[in-house]
């Protein structure tokens, strides 16, 4: 164990604004915020302990929780835990499709952060 902390910053392009996952990685487990939009945030919070078990905090009127529900599900399924995933993306009356494809830059960062802490190299 040499105790080593890697920081990693991926942005994407998402309906005029950024939409960013910064990831601190450790020897064992990760902290993820995931923000942006029109006013980054933080909305909702998944908590995955050592042995892999999660809990999931949503304020209330946000609707986060699904984007860092699905980061902590795919980065614990890939065996990074201990883990703290936060989310928060806010755009003024964004519409369904507006929330489709926030979605879908969300699952492309999330490739990137699995990419990222599989291989232990930035992007």
């Amino acid at each position: 164990m040499d105790g080593t902390v890697k920081k990693y910053t991926i942005e994407k392009e998402c309906l005029g604004e950024k939409i960013t996952a910064d990831v601190i990685a450790f020897e064992k487990g990760a902290v993820v915020s995931v923000y942006g939009g029109e006013l980054a945030h933080i909305g909702a919070v998944s908590l995955v302990d050592y042995k892999g078990g999660r809990q999931d905090i949503e304020y209330p009127t946000h609707k986060e929780g699904v984007v860092a529900r699905r980061f902590a599900e795919a980065l614990s399924g890939a065996g990074i835990y201990p883990l703290n995933v936060s989310a928060g993306i806010h755009y003024d009356n964004l519409s369904r499709e507006g929330i489709e494809t926030v979605l879908e830059v969300t699952e492309e960062l999330l490739s990137e952060v699995l990419e990222v802490l599989k291989k232990g190299q930035p992007t």
